[in-house]
């Protein structure tokens, strides 16, 4: 079943049929002036020239990480942060008709960027966009095979994005795989990594993103690392690691 570019799908986590016109609602069981989280309004404003500004640096990168994800045919698999579905097409069109593939984004506008694009697949896959927090998701405990996160975790700051984990934890099956690209911080760290760093703190609404520490989150989480890649986005280390899922 295709999403349209009209409507978005919601996919029903108690296995029921999908439903057009619902929503995974965002959590708002803490003050968002608790902590630092991406900002909705900036990413809207930004889907129009996404594609065109940001996505041929980030697609080598997205790519390579959905290689190591090597999504099955039958997988269910939840990407969190789709942006404007580049990954998630390709993640579909893997997992093909006897799988699912649920896209979740903050972004309204980035949803519809990404419906248009999924509803031009020729051969559609069972694919779904649902607006929601990947700090609390509205979806069952293992109910997915595979999460998948490419320039997303390191939006948030070490609390929020040590919830993400433990969401992502709590809706994988067993033995289940994690795939996190992010920008990384390797020690020491590097010149331009130091430089990205100084401007984000001077203009946190631009540079929203920040070098994490990709390894050692995953593994405080209980991941077990089983893969990693080091790579490089304009001379600042992305990491890209493969992890299984903590033991219950």
């Amino acid at each position: 079943m295709a999403v349209s570019a009209a409507d978005f799908c919601k996919y029903d986590t108690r296995e029921r049929k999908p439903t057009d016109r619902m929503r995974i609602p965002v959590s708002r069981s803490r003050s968002t002036q608790e902590r630092r989280v991406p900002d909705r309004t900036s990413y809207d404003r930004l889907s129009r020239l996404y594609d065109a500004v940001f996505a041929p640096i980030e697609a080598r990168l997205t790519d390579a990480a959905v290689d190591m994800l090597d999504p099955q045919p039958g997988e269910r698999i939840l990407e969190l942060g789709p942006g404007t579905g580049r990954a998630l097409a390709r993640i579909g069109a893997s997992a093909g008709h006897g799988g699912l593939t649920l896209g979740i984004d903050l972004s309204r506008r980035m949803l519809t960027i990404s419906a248009v694009r999924l509803a031009r697949i020729a051969e559609p896959s069972p694919l779904r966009l649902a607006r929601g927090d990947a700090r609390a998701l509205a979806l069952r405990h293992a109910s997915f095979d595979a999460v998948f996160m490419s320039f997303t975790l390191e939006l948030f700051d070490s609390r929020g994005g040590a919830q993400v984990l433990a969401e992502c934890a709590r809706v994988m099956r067993r033995p289940g795989r994690l795939v996190v690209c992010s920008m990384w911080r390797a020690e020491p760290p590097s010149l331009a990594t130091r430089a990205y760093e100084l401007g984000h703190r001077m203009f946190p609404a631009v540079l929203d993103c920040r070098p994490i520490d990709l390894d050692g989150m995953l593994r405080h989480a209980g991941f077990r690392v089983q893969r990693t890649a080091s790579l490089s986005l304009a001379g600042i280390p992305v990491r890209i690691v493969l992890g299984s899922a903590p033991h219950p």
